[in-house]
């Protein structure tokens, strides 16, 4: 079975008029924290049970009749509650355009005990840094790949395949797993 890619899209997309833009922080948190998160971290959201945090997310938005942030929360909560340990996240630094490599290191329901509503953070899962590359050592289709959602799943064949490459080729446990198979082959042969 093939496992999941995600692309991550680290962007603080609240109303400008009612929060200052965060997506810095935001960024730096997840990366200095190794998570994955969807933000959505919305007034008196915090709990530590991902039912209840979703719950309220989304009678929070349905109150308050606001359609497009309810549907983006419901596709990202969506993809976040999918994600299993293993999958690899794909995110790029809003800054430094710098594009990293995740893998996911747990499986289950998002956790929502760190909430961090004032850089957008409501729920996450923790992840492993695998490695960092500059956009213009990538292939044409990993430097061009734009994310359109907060949290979503990759369906391009050619751009997950790429990031498999990349994943085979810095993570160590996956290039042994794979030497490993390629000396039971040559032993069969």
């Amino acid at each position: 079975m093939r496992r999941n890619v995600w692309h991550a899209h680290l962007k603080d997309n609240r109303d400008k008029d009612e929060y200052p833009d965060r997506t810095l922080e935001k960024a730096k948190y997840c990366f200095d924290n190794q998570i994955v998160a969807v933000g959505w971290a919305v007034v008196n959201s915090h709990t530590g049970d991902w039912a209840e945090y979703r719950q309220k997310v989304e009678e929070f938005y349905e109150k308050n009749g606001d359609r497009k942030s309810i549907i983006g929360f419901r596709c990202a909560a969506n993809s976040i509650e999918q994600m299993n340990e293993n999958d690899l996240v794909w995110a790029v630094d809003p800054i430094t355009h710098m594009r990293y490599l995740y893998c996911v290191k747990e499986d289950g329901d998002p956790k929502t005990d760190a909430n961090q509503e004032e850089i957008d953070i409501g729920a996450y899962k923790k992840c492993e840094e695998i490695a960092s590359f500059q956009k213009d050592c990538l292939p044409d289709c990993l430097s061009r790949y734009v994310a359109r959602r907060a949290l979503l799943k990759i369906h391009k064949a050619e751009v997950c395949d790429a990031i498999e490459q990349l994943y085979s080729q810095n993570c160590p446990a996956a290039a042994k797993q794979s030497n490993n198979k390629t000396n039971k082959t040559n032993k069969t042969n």
